[in-house]
Order: structure tokens, then C-alpha cells, then sequence
């Protein structure tokens, strides 16, 4: 067909001028730019594209059965090179949601009311996957998108199957719709648009069924609140969705399949709405569906002339990553006829069906192309892909006669969807190219470099990471991420003057930011400025009074600058606000004696006793508080008393050598050498060379010797 040959033509052209001139202008269509690949290799795959299509031209096809021998043969080297890909990938997908599903779900963050049944199914995937094979949340969102393409394959056979004739098997049809369906999602990339792409088809099959008398009304139905549920911009079905309401009132045969069936998608629907809304906290799908109309709207009354041309740019570039089943949708649908053959009723539904399908899926991309954002978010109308390759297999199905000029423009397609998924799924394998990928695409400056930064700072590739973070600031002096990311690099290296600097950058430019403050505190306690930690800590306490976490730190810079009194008043604030948590209990005890000692230093031993008799209740389990109490008593020479509490003391904590060490210090002063000489030589032993016990040791040996 000439429609197909001119879109071939310009779709490769197109191909060609983003991978090499118009990078960024044409991001969807320059990965190949990305795969560090001379244009000799953009040659020798036109080369084999004409080979296919003289291979085409003088093919005739087997019979009916090694057809099917066929497609089987092609669906069991499409599994195949799914699960080697997925083997062999090195996870490197730098755009798309992936990384962000698989943070989602391993932190139990299911809050997503754009995709609320794809993230709920990919969260109980990995649950299975983590609990038998300890996978993590990438390897099983790849593997569940996997088995998503698995399950694409199997759809895309049988609805290319509705579409062929007695000369033809239908397995050009189905490699069509695999090809251009925007297969790349199922390459192991993971995330919700796999899902959403495959029940879409499931949608469409199941309505052209309906049409065809071969199913009930009801199993499109279920399907088409599970599609949009599964990620939302699937709701360009919509108007196809009513279109089988309409036709199957207006058809004496199946009217009786109204009423049921409306009544299933209002309870199918309801059930839906009210479990994701209870699990967003009531911003179920509905509302956000609602609001999110509501913000498009805005924005569209809202766009100058400039933003206009942009905005048309990213819709452009969102539709023709889909591959070139998009194109040839777009240009069949404006030049919509119908072929000789295709005068009957039915035929004449199935392609309206298909075209209300197709044209909302185009105006997806004019509505909310800011939401690629950059192209970063492609996965967002990757659901659209099968609507556009089934309509562009139905239209080129309707306007041929003969079988060869149907197999000559659908292998055309085929090829050509081949060429430009290849470097997409490269991309997602090998981490140079995915890199170079991302810094073509027309982000905001540096935040490329950022992203990838990200990504080797999870995996601990702090070196890597230092330099993204160095060349994002460098192209954006306000990132205040990239600066933050810095100064916890210098951390781990300690750095801690580095870090400063780093972290006060970045509070300069996000003042507003706590966190950011709060590491400025920690980088000032890990350089021991702790005056300056105090203070800014002082001030995080008073504007966030609720954080145990600042008043804990507080307490820490304020104790370890002796400020003892100060340090009790900021953990028993952290106790109370989290009374259970043991760690706020022994920090408030360590302040306690460290307070309670410098009293006793200076010879206050009323307050001293108080405070370690208050210890001992915060913590009775420490036996420091009586070591020190029974100290302060041998001091005040209350020998009886230190005797005691040094033999409460032993009972619980037997093998602490300083219990033994005073112990026979107090028996010494009560005249019972002997039983002292145990006890020191049983400090001696515990800690031979810090117990302090050999020249006691040392003097009632001698002691007993002369008495002997």
C-alpha cells in the first residue's frame, strides 16, 4: 500500500534525524543516537529491510497447518528472547516507572491512585516472589512484566486471528501487533504500563468477540474497570466502551445484555473504587481521575503561544516512540475509506469500534503531554500502543484485496517496529547507552546527570555518583538535591569540613528544607563543632518540638559538650514523646550519671545521690549508677551503705570487674582482707589489663604476708 510506504519512508527518515541531527528535538525517535553505533549499521538495517520486503513479495504462504506451525514457532522465540533479555539485562532502565514501582512496593508505598490495581498487583507478585526466591522488587516487577508480554503474545494471536482470511494465517498480523505494540514494555522494564497495555488488547479482543455474537457484554465490561484501573490513561477506551453499550441496545439480539452488564461495571466498578479509596485514604481513582481532568483543563487555558509549540513537540515525540503502527494509525484514520470487501454490517462496526479506540488514544498525547515529562515518563500512554496497532491491522486489513499486499505492508511495519525497539530495549539493558539516552532527552539543565547520580548513590557507586552530582550542579547551580547528595558522600568518607560546605549550599537554596538542617547538625557533631550543632539544633527544636529524632541529636551535641543539664532536658522531652523506645531511655540515663558525676566532683553529693537513684529507676539493668553511687559513699566513708549497694549491685551484674574492683575496696575497709583479696583478684581476671585491681593486689598480698 502507498500509505504505508510513505510512512515507512518518513518514519525511517525521521528515525535517522533524531539519532544523528535533531537528538533532542526528536527524542522519540533518536535511541539509536544513544547505541554508539556508526551509520554504517542504520544501513545495513535499510538493507535488510528491503531484503524482507523482496522477501515478501515472492513469499507464498505454506498450508493452513505449517501456518500454525508457524506462529507457534514465533511464539516460542518471542518467550525465548523475553526470558534471555531479562537474564541478561543489566537493569540499567534510566526512564520509565520501573525504578519507581519497585521503591513502592518493597516500602509497602501503594499510595498511587493513577495505576492503583497495577501497583496492587505488582506489590502481591513480589510478596510471593520475595517470600519463596528472596527476590527484590525489580526482579519481580521485571518477571511480572514478563509474563505480561507472555500473556500480550497469546492476545495478539488470537485477535489477529479475527482478522484473517482463507489465504492468509494470520501470523503477520499477530507479529504486527507484538512488534508495535509497544513491545519494549514487556523487555523486562517492569512497572504498571505492561499490564495496562495488556489488558487494554484484552478489552478490544473481547469487544470485537462481542460484536461478533461469540461472547457476552459482560466480559468486555469487567475487562475495560480493570484496564483503567491498572493505570488510568487507559480511559481513552472510553468512548469505544460506550460505543458497545450503544450497539448492543440498538441490536434485538443482544438488548437483554444491557441491563446485566450495566449492573456488573457499576458493582465492578463501585467494589474497586471503594477498596483503593479506603487504601489511598480516600483519594481513590475516581477523584483523582476528576481532578486530574480538571488540571488539564486548566492548563490548556493557560498555554501561550511558546508553550503551544512545546507542548505539540513532547505530544509528537510521546506518539512516535510508540513506534511506526502509530504513525500509519494516524495517517489511516485521516484518510479513512473502506475497502471493497468490507461492505457488511459487522465489518463496517468492528473498524468504528477500533477508530474510537485509536482517535482517543492520539488526543491522550494533546491532553497530557507535560506528564511524559521530557520523555521520562513514556510509560504513561504506553497503553495506547495496542489501540493504534490494532486499528492500523484492522485498517490495512479492510483497504487490501490481496493477501500479498497485506503481507508486503504489514512486514514493512514489522521491520520497521524491530528497528525502533531494538535500541529502546538496549537502552534498558546496557548502562552507557541508557546514560546517553537520558542526557538526548530535553530535560531541564542537569537534571539528567542528577538522575543517573540517583541511581549509582542507591547502589553504592559513590564515585560515580560524586561526579553526576559535581556536573548537576554544574549545569543548575540550584540544585540543592545534588548538593545535599554531596555533603552525605563526604560523610561516608569523613570529610566532615566538606560536608559542611555542602550541606550549607544547600540549606542557602532550600532554607525551608528541615532535613537538609538537620544534616548540617550531623556533619557539625561529626567535625565536633558542637556549639554550632546545638544551635541549629536549637532551632529545629523549636520550630518542629515534635521530632524525636532532632531532640535526641540535641541531647547528644549537648552532652557531649558537657552541657549535662541541657542534655537531660532534651532526651526527657524525646522520652516523652516516645516513651517505649528504649534507645531514648539509656541516652537519658547517660546524661543522668554524667550530670550526677560532675556534682559529685564538686563535691554535691545530696544532688549527686539524687540523680543516681533516678538513673537506677530510669534503667535498672545499668550497673554503672550503683558503681558510682557506692563510690560517692565510700567518699563520704558511709562504708555500710557502699557494702550494700555494692552487693545488690554483684547479684545482678557478677562479672563486671569495677563492681568486683570497689567491692574489694569496701571489704579492705571493713578489715576482711581476704574476702577483698578475691574480689581484686577477680577484677584482675575479668580485665586483666584495665581493671586498675594489680597494685591493691599487690598491697594486701603483702599485708597478709607479714601478718602470716
Amino acid at each position: 500500500m502507498m500509505i504505508v510506504d510513505i510512512v515507512f519512508l518518513a518514519f525511517l527518515a525521521l528515525s535517522i534525524l533524531g539519532a544523528t541531527i535533531w537528538r533532542t528535538a526528536l527524542w522519540g525517535l533518536g535511541a539509536w543516537g544513544a547505541v554508539s553505533v556508526p551509520l554504517g549499521v542504520l544501513v545495513a538495517g535499510i538493507a535488510v529491510v528491503i531484503f524482507a520486503w523482496q522477501a515478501a513479495a515472492r513469499h507464498h504462504l505454506p498450508s493452513p497447518r505449517k501456518r500454525r506451525a508457524g506462529v507457534w514457532r514465533a511464539v516460542i522465540a518471542c518467550v525465548a528472547a523475553f526470558v534471555i533479555l531479562w537474564l541478561f539485562r543489566a537493569r540499567h532502565d534510566l526512564w520509565g516507572e520501573r525504578h519507581a514501582i519497585a521503591t513502592a512496593i518493597e516500602h509497602g508505598m501503594l499510595r498511587r491512585p493513577g495505576a492503583p490495581l497495577g501497583t496492587a498487583l505488582n506489590w502481591l507478585f513480589y510478596r510471593f516472589m520475595n517470600a519463596t526466591f528472596i527476590w527484590n522488587g525489580a526482579s519481580s516487577s521485571a518477571l511480572l512484566s514478563i509474563l505480561a508480554g507472555t500473556g500480550f503474545v497469546a492476545a495478539a494471536i488470537g485477535t489477529a486471528g479475527l482478522f484473517s482470511r482463507e489465504d492468509d494465517g494470520g501470523g503477520s498480523g499477530a507479529t504486527l501487533l507484538v512488534a508495535n505494540g509497544f513491545a519494549v514494555v514487556f523487555f523486562g522494564a517492569g512497572g504498571n504500563a505492561p499490564l495496562a497495555a495488556l489488558l487494554a488488547l484484552l478489552f478490544m479482543y473481547a469487544a470485537l468477540r462481542f460484536v461478533r455474537g461469540e461472547i457476552h457484554l459482560i466480559v468486555p465490561v469487567i475487562l475495560f474497570p480493570l484496564a483503567v484501573f491498572a493505570q488510568l490513561p487507559t480511559v481513552y477506551l472510553a468512548p469505544a466502551f460506550v460505543y458497545l453499550f450503544w450497539y448492543a441496545y440498538r441490536s434485538p439480539e443482544t438488548r437483554r445484555q444491557v441491563i446485566p452488564a450495566l449492573v456488573t461495571l457499576i458493582a465492578c466498578w463501585a467494589a474497586l473504587e471503594i477498596v483503593f479509596a479506603a487504601a489511598l485514604h480516600g483519594n481513590g481513582p475516581s477523584r483523582y481521575l476528576i481532578s486530574l481532568s480538571a488540571g488539564v483543563i486548566h492548563a490548556r487555558s493557560n498555554l501561550i503561544h511558546r508553550d503551544v509549540m512545546t507542548h505539540l513537540l513532547t505530544a509528537a515525540n510521546g506518539f512516535l516512540i510508540l513506534g511506526p503502527a502509530s504513525a500509519a494509525a494516524l495517517v489511516l484514520l485521516l484518510t479513512r475509506t473502506t475497502g471493497r470487501h468490507a461492505a457488511d454490517e459487522r465489518t463496517r462496526t468492528e473498524e468504528r469500534l477500533l477508530a474510537l479506540c485509536a482517535a482517543p488514544a492520539i488526543l491522550l498525547f494533546l491532553a497530557a503531554a507535560k506528564r511524559i515529562d521530557g520523555g521520562l515518563r513514556w510509560d504513561v500512554f504506553a497503553s495506547t500502543g495496542p489501540a493504534l496497532a490494532l486499528y492500523t491491522l484492522c485498517a490495512l486489513r479492510l483497504r487490501t484485496v490481496h493477501a500479498g499486499t497485506f503481507r508486503r505492508a504489514t512486514i514493512l511495519l514489522i521491520t520497521l517496529g524491530v528497528v525502533h525497539a531494538v535500541p529502546l530495549i538496549v537502552c534498558s539493558v546496557h548502562a552507557g547507552t541508557a546514560e546517553k539516552r537520558l542526557l538526548s532527552l530535553p530535560l531541564e539543565p542537569g537534571r539528567g546527570s542528577f538522575i543517573i547520580a540517583e541511581r549509582a548513590f542507591e547502589h553504592e557507586e559513590y564515585g560515580t555518583a560524586f561526579d553526576r552530582y559535581t556536573a548537576a550542579i554544574e549545569q543548575d547551580q540550584g540544585n540543592h538535591m545534588a548538593y545535599a547528595r554531596l555533603g552525605t558522600i563526604y560523610m561516608k568518607r569523613e570529610e566532615y569540613i566538606d560536608a559542611v560546605t555542602s550541606y550549607l549550599a544547600a540549606v542557602k537554596r532550600a532554607p525551608e528544607n528541615r532535613e537538609y538542617r538537620f544534616l548540617l547538625s550531623e556533619a557539625y557533631i561529626g567535625k565536633n563543632w558542637l556549639e554550632e550543632a546545638i544551635d541549629n539544633l536549637e532551632q529545629l527544636t523549636a520550630a518542629y518540638p515534635d521530632s524525636v529524632r532532632f531532640w535526641r541529636r540535641l541531647g547528644y551535641a549537648r552532652n557531649h559538650s558537657n552541657l549535662y543539664h541541657e542534655a537531660i532536658d532534651a532526651y526527657k522531652k524525646a522520652l516523652e514523646l516516645e516513651p517505649d523506645n528504649d534507645e531514648n531511655v539509656r541516652n537519658l540515663t547517660s546524661a543522668v550519671l554524667n550530670r550526677a558525676a560532675q556534682l559529685q566532683k564538686e563535691e554535691e553529693y545530696t544532688e549527686a545521690r539524687a540523680l543516681y537513684e533516678w538513673a537506677q529507676q530510669l534503667y535498672p539493668t545499668d550497673w554503672r549508677a550503683a558503681n558510682n553511687l557506692a563510690v560517692m559513699e565510700m567518699a563520704m566513708e558511709n562504708i555500710d551503705k557502699a557494702y550494700d549497694i555494692l552487693r545488690t549491685a554483684l547479684l545482678i551484674h557478677p562479672f563486671v570487674p569495677q563492681l568486683n574492683l570497689n567491692m574489694g575496696l569496701v571489704l579492705e575497709k571493713k578489715g576482711e582482707d581476704k574476702a577483698a583479696l578475691s574480689y581484686l583478684q577477680k577484677s584482675a581476671e575479668l580485665d586483666p589489663l584495665h581493671s586498675g585491681a594489680g597494685p591493691h593486689i599487690e598491697r594486701l598480698l603483702g599485708k597478709l604476708g607479714q601478718e602470716e
